[in-house]
């Protein structure tokens, strides 16, 4: 097999970014979708329901997040210390708000009230346990730390 191209996404449901390598933690790959975006119900936002998400660009720089948003500029992801839960599909994950700043920008471009959160090292949120039985844990993303697919077919 023969490795096509390999992205981190620092924010769920923002652009990706191409690397030619990556370091693994507990989390899957590292700096991947520990970042996430809520609405005022602290449930998860994705390109499904606001497309406008894919002009924002996400870019890590020794470790740090950046977002550049269309009209609005390039904040630094900073997480706050409030707590909250917040939600991604069927789980409810112990997070952090982020900083005011890149959140109010992100709320003007999308014209709906919108927070940054953060998933602290000592939230664990458990891998889909409908299918794999080990205690593991996963970012935010949507169910395990890595999604693998093909370019054409395996030969038989």
């Amino acid at each position: 097999m023969q490795v096509h191209s390999l992205y981190v996404y620092p924010v769920k449901s923002l652009a990706g970014i191409q690397v030619s390598s990556f370091l693994l933690d507990e989390f899957g790959p590292a700096d991947d979708r520990r970042w996430m975006i809520v609405d005022s119900e602290r449930e998860f936002v994705t390109q499904r329901s606001n497309p406008e998400l894919a002009m924002i660009k996400a870019r890590l720089d020794s470790g740090q997040v950046f977002v550049d948003i269309p009209g609005e500029g390039e904040f630094p992801l900073l997480p706050d210390t409030e707590e909250c839960r917040v939600r991604v599909w069927r789980d409810w994950a112990k997070a952090v708000y982020g900083e005011d700043k890149a959140s109010a920008a992100l709320s003007r471009y999308c014209g709906q009230t919108f927070r940054f959160v953060y998933m602290p090292e000592e939230t664990f949120r458990r891998v889909d346990a409908s299918r794999v039985t080990e205690y593991r844990r996963v970012s935010f993303a949507d169910g395990f730390p890595f999604l693998i697919t093909n370019l054409r077919p395996l030969k038989s």
